[in-house]
């Protein structure tokens, strides 16, 4: 007999459950993270509809060297294609560029370049598996034939000691940990692994048991490296067994390994394979270590340049970005490394910065002016300084030197003018440093001033036997200092004050070669205000929007109430920093910032409180019918009254198409159909275009480079510029429209844990590197977003922590490379001319996004702050364009705050209703928004062919296609089995001795 009905109904029916459940549950988070699925599997071909009034000629704006008509399309899997490759093998040329002039050369007692083809004997787990960059959103994919490893740089110009190699090879890491609570441990046990890891890699010493013999009569070359870390910092606690104090030190196993090497070989070259800086005093003071070479973490073709270099191809020319130091624990931010907590608010960590403006070099020489100065007594530079910021040799570093000609101060502009003289018999590739001392007056205004600022720098090849000329110009506001405490200014403000300037010229940030002065007979305020202590008022900085006055009051307010101990020139013993408390109970006034968002009633931007700052109480006009598209605006100013007519089409009972476009922005930016808004498809990370939000390469094809220290060490404008432009280039290669990068938090601490993203410890060097890398990309139409803005110094509890630092210090360092990035990147833009009926150029600003930090700034989240995003950035600093936050949540980082006070689009992973939406005040937000976003995007590469009154849409997804397929057919398995029950159902009732035992049928 037939199996029982009730048998066959308690399998099919849950079989026919699970179908539909989870065709339903499939079909929901398809549309809901479609977005994402598009990045991770190909989103469908794009096709424009053309308004039929313009030639496609015209409308052409960019130029790609390597078309590639499937990109971002599953038909641009794995492996890359003979276009992409060729592409990244292009970009690959200027990272070797950028490479050969950021390795710097640190010491060489005459052994280097070493001759081609001479015996070497590598050592070192990073030999074999380097640090190539870093873990975290700038992870690299190095599986790729145009990378060049260690081992291949080394074989192409040396005899490489194969007994050495082979033993590294076939042995077994040795993987160094710490007991201490806290402390995360490598998973995968890959010492070039991408996950977040304290873990230090080596191999055991003994490995080089019995190779003793092969090493003699070769160099040794023993590479030290240490991996970045987003998510995290280096640790700072100490490692079993006595190992290391913190991880910025070298290891035992690391010594023995140096020790080896010294006993057996003629000669030892080291390899600083790292960004975040090890101490290597005993290296560098070791007659037995002959060079050190530091590489960073290199990219693709880093360790190419490191043996053009060692053999003398190249004469090395980079720049330290930091100071190297001694010993760690005797920097002011060695006691706030690590975070405190409050125990009374939201978020429940924090940082503070109580080092003011005293991080790296700008402490250590100012320290050892003070100390000779008799005011500081027990510090000893030498002892404290291993390598001054801005340090780094060439080879015949003695005969090449610096003369200054002309220090001149007028016009409120400071002319400084020189020569470079180069006696050696190699071409050089000079680096120009200019320091500042300005007066400072400890019984008078208290302003914070360090002993030197560097205030401008050039690069200059000068031939072998030659000398050039330089001349620099800097506006007297780039040199002005805050005064947070309102001594001159009674809001806050900027001043230069009288008294004598001495100008450095430098060799680095410690020694010149000469110096020069001039003096203001007075105080010039920055202000169209009153003035106090005899300051003449001359107006706002010439460069600034709006007058900058003190915004950050809860901030100021903690420090001036003595919540922390700042440090003060005057007393560096008596104020050098302290560690921070834990269970702190923080103020009340803190403890409201950091409550969660009231929508409604808000101070700033309540949509209910007519008191607020933004209350709006008419509603913006919608849905008007005014027959434009996005693209007619190509090239318009940003206020140009077109943009209002546009917007006016934005249709508001339509909220889920409006939210999208303001909380749906992991790695994209949507469309909105009703302004002609087109989808844009955007990349991480600093590095280039190198990773998605899982780390991982996904469809994109593009080279990695050298990490930002080592970009920042050419000091060289132009090249970055070059490199910028071959980044945007493989954004047109890729369809990749907005980058994620760079990053410009400074390096205020050797443990920052992705200090490999950032540029350097000075703002002014970051600030010029990134407007040149920017102001390249975005030439050939990818837009760059500035990150972490701001205060992402340090990334351990990143999520949920308070910052606290002075204004002064805030604006002087930590938000200084932002501005100038924001003020000075620029680009020209081909747009269609409606009179010539060809194309016409308009110069725009290049930095078109911002990247909130998930830090918050006091008691602030970063991307809920009006004072940071719209009175600073926007209102001051002139920006125009839109701002994403991170990838972050939490209860006080608030979607519905961010869009309000200018944190423009949400880094979601899905649509998020935006409360409040009928509201006059949302509704003028959103708008506010969608314009920045806008604005940025019509201006970039996702409207290069859409001509003015054309518009784009992409055909459906090839996985959605694969979904519906499989839905139609899951429904059609489901039906089946449901009709199958009810036809056995009824057969059931006809024919009943069928399903009973005995019957006609079989059991």
């Amino acid at each position: 007999m037939k199996m029982s009905n009730e048998k066959f109904r308690v399998i099919v029916l849950p079989i026919v459950a699970i179908i539909v459940v989870l065709v339903i549950v499939l079909t929901m988070a398809a549309n809901t993270y479609s977005a994402a699925l598009d990045l991770a599997f190909g989103r469908g071909q794009r096709h424009v509809v053309d308004a039929g009034n313009v030639s496609e000629e015209a409308a052409e704006y960019y130029e790609a060297l390597f078309p590639n008509p499937d990109a971002g399309t599953l038909e641009n899997a794995d492996p890359p294609t003979e276009i992409e490759e060729k592409s990244r093998n292009w970009a690959a040329e200027t990272a070797l560029k950028v490479t050969e002039e950021g390795v710097t050369l640190l010491k060489n007692d005459g052994l280097l370049p070493l001759a081609r083809n001479s015996e070497v004997t590598p050592f070192g787990v990073r030999y074999i598996s380097p640090c190539w960059g870093g873990a975290g959103s700038a992870n690299m994919s190095m599986n790729f034939d145009y990378v060049v490893t260690p081992e291949e740089a080394l074989d192409a110009n040396f005899a490489v000691n194969a007994e050495v190699e082979a033993k590294m090879k076939a042995a077994t890491l040795l993987t160094l940990n710490s007991s201490e609570e806290g402390f995360n441990a490598s998973s995968s046990a890959q010492p070039s692994g991408t996950s977040s890891t304290h873990t230090i890699f080596e191999y055991d010493p003994s490995v080089y048991d019995g190779t003793e013999a092969s090493c003699k009569g070769t160099v040794g070359i023993v590479f030290i490296g240490r991996l970045g870390l987003e998510g995290d910092d280096q640790w700072s606690k100490p490692y079993d067994n006595g190992e290391a104090d913190y991880a910025m030190q070298l290891t035992q196993t690391e010594r023995e390994m140096l020790a080896f090497a010294k006993a057996n070989c003629d000669s030892v070259v080291v390899i600083c394979n790292f960004s975040n800086i090890v101490e290597i005093a005993e290296l560098e003071n070791d007659d037995d270590i002959n060079a050190i070479l530091w590489v960073g973490n290199p990219g693709a073709k880093g360790f190419q340049a490191m043996t053009e270099v060692l053999v003398g191809d190249v004469n090395p020319s980079g720049r330290l970005v930091n100071t190297w130091i001694a010993d760690q624990t005797k920097d002011p931010t060695w006691p706030n490394v690590s975070n405190g907590t409050f125990s009374n608010t939201e978020s429940g960590t924090y940082y503070e910065y109580e080092e003011g403006i005293y991080v790296d070099y700008r402490y250590y020489e100012t320290a050892a002016a003070e100390a000779a100065a008799g005011n500081y007594a027990g510090f000893d530079y030498d002892e404290q300084v291993v390598y001054p910021f801005g340090y780094g040799l060439h080879y015949e570093n003695d005969k090449v030197s610096q003369e200054l000609d002309e220090v001149r101060f007028a016009g409120r502009n400071l002319i400084v003018s020189g020569r470079i003289v180069n006696n050696s018999s190699r071409m050089v590739k000079e680096v120009v440093q200019l320091y500042l001392e300005a007066p400072y007056y400890p019984n008078g205004s208290k302003i914070e001033k360090s002993a030197k600022s560097l205030i401008g720098f050039d690069k200059i090849a000068v031939e072998a036997g030659e000398s050039e000329e330089f001349s620099l110009t800097i506006p007297a506001e780039d040199f002005a200092n805050y005064d947070d405490a309102g001594y001159y200014i009674p809001s806050g403000g900027y001043v230069l004050e009288e008294g004598e300037y001495v100008v450095h010229l430098g060799k680095n940030a410690h020694e010149d070669w000469t110096s020069g002065t001039f003096t203001l007979d007075e105080t010039l305020a920055y202000t169209e205000g009153s003035t106090r202590h005899d300051a003449t008022a001359i107006g706002k900085r010439p460069s600034d929007g709006i007058e900058a006055v003190n915004q950050f009051d809860e901030v100021n307010r903690y420090i001036s109430e003595g919540n922390m101990t700042v440090m003060s020139r005057s007393d560096f013993a008596g104020t050098f920093p302290k560690a921070p408390e834990m269970d702190k109970e923080a103020p009340s006034y803190i403890v409201e910032a950091n409550a969660p968002y009231d929508s409604l009633n808000d101070p700033i931007s309540g949509a209910a409180n007519p008191n607020a700052l933004l209350y709006e109480a008419e509603k913006p006009v919608s849905g008007a019918d005014n027959g434009l598209t996005l693209s007619s605006l190509r090239g318009l100013d940003y206020n140009d009254p077109m943009w209002d007519d546009l917007l006016d089409q934005l249709d508001f009972t339509d909220e889920d198409a409006i939210s999208a476009v303001i909380t749906y922005g992991l790695y994209m930016t949507q469309p909105l159909e009703c302004i002609g808004l087109v989808q844009t498809g955007d990349n991480d990370g600093p590095l280039g275009l190198t990773a998605t939000w899982s780390g991982t390469v996904g469809h994109v094809v593009a080279c990695a480079w050298p990490c930002a220290p080592i970009q920042s060490a050419t000091f060289n404008v132009d090249l970055i510029y070059e490199m910028g432009l071959a980044i945007g280039q493989e954004g047109l290669t890729n369809s990749i429209e907005g980058w994620y990068g760079p990053a410009l938090n400074i390096h205020r601490s050797a443990f920052g844990g992705r200090n490999f993203e950032y540029n350097s410890a000075d703002p002014l060097l970051s600030g010029k590197i990134a407007t040149a890398i920017v102001s390249g990309a975005r030439q050939n139409g990818l837009f760059a977003h500035l990150k972490h803005f701001a205060l992402n110094e340090m990334d351990h509890a990143r999520g949920s922590s308070h910052v606290y630092a002075t204004e002064q210090s805030m604006r002087e360092l930590y938000f200084r490379p932002f501005e100038i990035c924001t003020k000075e990147a620029e680009f020209t833009e081909k747009v269609y001319d409606g009179e010539t009926g060809g194309q016409k150029e308009v110069t725009l600003k290049a930095t078109g996004a911002y990247m909130t930090s998930m830090m918050f700034v006091g008691p602030k989240f970063s991307g809920n702050s009006y004072e940071l995003l719209t009175t600073v950035l926007r209102d001051e600093w002139g920006f125009r364009g839109f701002v994403i936050t991170d990838f972050t949540s939490g209860s006080n980082k608030s979607q519905q705050c961010g869009y309000r006070v200018g944190n423009d689009l949400w880094m979601g992973m899905r649509t998020t209703a935006l409360t409040d939406l009928d509201t006059a005040t949302a509704q003028w937000a959103a708008r506010r928004a969608i314009k920045n976003i806008a604005y940025t995007v019509v201006n970039s590469a996702a409207y290069n062919g859409i001509a003015p009154g054309s518009y784009a849409y992409y055909d459906m997804s090839p996985w959605m296609v694969g979904l519906i397929v499989f839905d139609v057919v899951a429904c059609i398995v489901a039906a089946a089995g449901i009709v199958w029950v009810v036809v056995r159902t009824a057969d059931e009732k006809k024919h009943p001795e069928k399903y009973q035992k005995g019957g006609n049928g079989n059991e």
